[in-house]
């Protein structure tokens, strides 16, 4: 399936479901270490979208709800 027809915020909860899949419990630090990586790169808007999974995949694991309730959009 291509990512190009989902919408932002369906690649955001894609990539963090994944990320949850794949590394368990250490999915909100491998997105944030990709984040902080691209940062440094000068990759902004890529850093950005990390941090975005990251903290959906954190209030996945927290079970809040937050993830259910309000879509991740990016600006």
């Amino acid at each position: 399936m291509s990512t190009r027809f989902l919408s932002d915020g369906a690649q955001v909860t894609r990539a963090a479901k994944h990320l949850i899949e794949n590394h368990g419990s250490r999915a909100a630090a491998v997105a944030t270490k990709r984040a902080v990586h691209l940062y440094d790169y000068g990759e902004h808007t890529g850093a950005d979208r990390w941090r975005k999974i990251a903290d959906f995949v954190r209030a996945i694991e927290v079970g809040n709800g937050v993830a259910k309730r309000q879509p991740v959009t990016t600006p």
